[in-house]
């Protein structure tokens, strides 16, 4: 049976500002990604265990920007989109294994959001190839001895059309508090706006306030809708994470 090391990873993040109360008119997707938040290396108990994990700050970083640079040109950030997925922020987990000479197989995707997001993001890792000595750690004694499991996020972020819809945390609810979300509509008047949401409750507060509840960690969709006389008219979607409360 192989046994598990875990050591630390290194991140990358693009940062990014998103939530002012503007209206978005045209789709415009973002795509981040963060870089081996967990290294898990594998080796059999009948071989001696692989050395400390060298210091990060002292790595080359060759190797992250060919593999940084093909995430960008290989994932298309308009997946979500294209599939018709509400607004949201969508962090997308997928594990996979690095072999000694920067091959990747066992890709697996951890979450299921769908929308094609999971699909999308395996597909490129399953193309990757180490493009010869650019993928590289500075240590080469971690490239001779070990296979590394990585869990690698993505964050697909698909804004709000038409609409704004805010909260404390950007598109997160928690559990057994109120939540105060607010919300504008373009071209509709807050009186004409109507929320539904299956999962826990909306009340207005006034002034394109609302308070929601929800009762359990997950995910919720909120849907808007434009009031009229015989019949309402969607306006869209908004999709939140929901954490526990306890833990604020």
């Amino acid at each position: 049976m192989p046994s598990l090391d875990v050591s630390p990873g290194i991140r990358f993040k693009n940062h990014i500002t998103c939530y002012k109360a503007t209206f978005m008119l045209s789709p415009k997707i973002i795509l981040l990604f963060t870089l081996s938040v967990l290294n898990i290396s594998v080796h059999s108990q009948n071989t001696p265990p692989p050395p400390a994990p060298p210091d990060t700050t002292k790595m080359k970083d060759t190797g992250f920007v060919v593999w940084k640079k093909y995430l960008e040109q290989n994932i298309n950030p308009n997946t979500p989109a294209n599939y018709g997925a509400p607004a949201g922020i969508y962090n997308v987990y997928v594990q996979f294994i690095i072999a000694r000479d920067g091959t990747i197989s066992d890709v697996k995707a951890l979450t299921t959001f769908g929308y094609g997001m999971e699909a999308e993001v395996v597909r490129a890792l399953k193309k990757w190839s180490p493009w010869g000595d650019k993928w590289k750690p500075a240590d080469q004694t971690i490239r001779n001895t070990m296979n590394t499991y990585k869990k690698q996020p993505f964050t697909f972020i698909v804004p709000a059309i038409g609409f704004n819809i805010s909260t404390k945390v950007p598109y997160v609810l928690f559990t057994g508090i109120d939540n105060e979300i607010t919300v504008e509509v373009e071209k509709v008047k807050t009186r004409d706006v109507k929320l539904i949401m299956p999962e826990g409750t909306i009340t207005p507060a006034g002034d394109g306030k609302y308070i929601v509840r929800v009762n359990k960690p997950g995910s919720v969709i909120i849907e808007l809708y434009k009031k009229k006389k015989k019949k309402k008219r969607k306006i869209g979607a908004a999709s939140f994470e929901v954490r526990d409360g306890k833990n604020i």
